[in-house]
């Protein structure tokens, strides 16, 4: 029954994002933005190789040379996904749904987890329009320079599961307010915060609470994966990270619940 209704919920979802314009169009703008820039690192990629033919670039790696497009792909969820998260529950507040789905045989743990699936879904799709960036560099560089497939890998996944951050934070904005506008604003802030403002806390001098502050923020992480460095601590971090707003979420139904 778990697992039906939550498929079942998940289907709904897919349905919204597709019978309306907003998904198509920040995909869009998303892979637009995209293969403007890896357009640009071609044109540097073919100087960097003409350059190094003659002797006169220093010899660095194809995948050293992509990792600028992977930071903007990071870049540019950061200020992206809050719109597909931001009308999550509070079009359901709006269209006072949510009360009929709570009064059903329908618990709030399966309809955050459906509409936590339907967003990465979304999120799964935006990585692989961009699949084409790493499958173009396989296939047309020169023969045993291409990218490593190790490092593409572990890039996606840091991209991933940084998206599965942010999906999740701006799921519990989106259930904690009515007003579109504010759950908007509120995942900007969060992800701003976690990927970029975090470090302002951070010191030179290191020690605890230099470690504290690298560590909570995203971007220390991301950077390790587009380096090509799985570690363990980041991955469990992202997925305690996901568990915590997800949970927040849930409670963040159940009280609406209460007080209706």
């Amino acid at each position: 029954m778990f697992f039906h209704n939550v498929m079942t919920l998940w289907k709904k979802e897919l349905r919204s994002y597709l019978y309306t314009p907003v998904a198509a169009f920040f995909i869009g703008i998303y892979t637009s933005l995209l293969y403007g820039f890896f357009y640009i690192f071609l044109q540097k990629y073919q100087s960097y190789t003409q350059a190094r033919s003659i002797g006169v670039a220093s010899n660095i790696t194809i995948d050293q040379l992509a990792e600028g497009v992977y930071n903007n792909m990071h870049f540019f969820m950061v200020f992206l996904l809050p719109f597909f998260t931001f009308r999550l529950f509070t079009e359901e507040s709006r269209q006072n749904t949510l009360v009929l789905l709570m009064t059903s045989p329908i618990r709030s743990w399966e309809l955050v987890l459906a509409k936590f699936k339907a967003s990465l879904t979304v999120l799964l799709v935006m990585l692989l329009v961009t699949s084409i960036f790493p499958l173009y560099l396989y296939l047309y560089s020169e023969p045993g320079g291409g990218p490593d497939m190790g490092i593409i890998l572990s890039t996606y996944l840091g991209l991933f599961l940084v998206g599965c951050a942010y999906m999740a934070m701006g799921l519990f904005f989106s259930s904690i307010t009515e007003s579109v506008l504010v759950a908007l604003i509120l995942s900007f802030i969060g992800n701003l915060f976690f990927a970029f403002m975090v470090n302002m806390f951070r010191s030179e001098d290191g020690g605890l609470m230099d470690s504290f502050f690298g560590y909570t923020g995203f971007q220390m992480h991301v950077s390790n994966f587009l380096k090509g460095t799985i570690e363990l601590k980041a991955i469990v971090y992202f997925l305690s990270f996901c568990g915590f707003f997800l949970f927040l979420s849930n409670r963040s139904i159940e009280s609406r619940s209460w007080r209706s």
